[in-house]
């Protein structure tokens, strides 16, 4: 199973890498509890229409939310869009974005929680990297 620091050394490297599901699983287990897995996973099929596709699709199906991680926690923030600029995404980019939010059960859950504070410390550990490097 990778490690932490091997992530973040290749993401830093690579600019990505990709992890499989049971190694992605034990490390997440390494976080925080999975106590409500079942649900989390299910909830991937309960998503609602994009309705802002450009090319006038129907394929693709989304839920959003908006948390915020820093020294006092983790907080879910009031709804926003989800905005990209055409830069990123060229196809549907440049609009607001507005979807059905990742409902309160599911947003407040073990998984949601311990998938964020993974984020957090990976993420945090990769600009923490960067500012020694500087």
């Amino acid at each position: 199973m990778a490690t932490l620091r091997q992530l973040t050394d290749t993401i830093r490297t690579s600019g990505f890498t990709f992890v499989q599901a049971a190694d992605m699983h034990g490390l997440l287990e390494q976080t925080g509890p999975l106590t409500d897995w079942p649900a989390f996973a299910a909830s991937w099929t309960d998503l609602g229409p994009d309705t802002y596709m450009a090319d006038g699709g129907r394929y693709r199906k989304r839920r959003h939310a908006v948390f915020a991680v820093g020294a006092d926690g983790m907080a879910r923030q009031p709804a926003q869009p989800h905005y990209q600029s055409r830069d990123y995404n060229t196809l549907n980019g440049g609009i607001e974005r507005w979807f059905e939010p990742v409902t309160e059960v599911i947003g407040a859950g073990a998984s949601m929680t311990t998938v964020l504070a993974f984020c957090a410390r990976l993420f945090g550990m990769i600009s923490f990297d960067r500012k020694l490097a500087r």
